[in-house]
């Protein structure tokens, strides 16, 4: 895990931009999530401007946002510079937007693919079927229709449009 706050450093920005680069190069449509704190201690504005702007240029295919909070006897608790929590949460919410709209973007590179899918999960019985929600091996959510259920099977399913936060997809025999 990076931390943004060690990115400040032009030459990490730079090596680890590459080293994600790299990884893309090699290994095609490779899902690619970051976990990020706002509101760290210190946080000015410009640089939590730049962090927008990375994370944004990054084009991650998911993450976790935490808001930064003090815990007692911590190094971080003593550090000047604290961000007021409502900031922290402000920023944390910019931050999950950018990211939301980035996994979007990842997600609808896939549409119009075959790919394999576990089932994790099985919900309800409907007219159409089981409803299965499953995985790709690049941690696509997919929900589709099965006759039976298939949970923790392996299946090729033809991925065809978008959901809320998942593709919607099409078991293939």
């Amino acid at each position: 895990m990076v931390s943004f706050t060690a990115l400040s450093a032009p030459s990490v920005t730079v090596d680890f931009s590459a080293l994600v680069a790299s990884a893309r190069s090699f290994i095609p449509g490779v899902a690619i999530t970051t976990d990020l704190i706002s509101g760290f201690p210190g946080e000015t504005d410009r640089e939590f401007g730049e962090t927008l702007e990375y994370v944004k240029a990054m084009g991650f295919s998911g993450g976790h946002v935490f808001p930064y909070s003090a815990r007692p006897g911590t190094p971080a608790a003593r550090m000047k510079g604290q961000v007021r929590s409502e900031l922290a949460k402000k920023r944390g919410a910019a931050l999950r937007s950018i990211l939301a709209e980035s996994a979007r973007d990842y997600r609808r590179k896939f549409i119009g693919r075959t790919m394999p899918v576990l089932w994790e999960a099985r919900s309800t019985l409907t007219d159409s079927g089981w409803q299965m929600e499953g995985l790709t091996d690049n941690f696509i959510r997919v929900v589709a229709s099965a006759s039976e259920p298939k949970w923790n099977h392996l299946d090729k399913v033809l991925l065809k449009a978008e959901g809320p936060e998942y593709l919607i997809g099409e078991l293939l025999k």
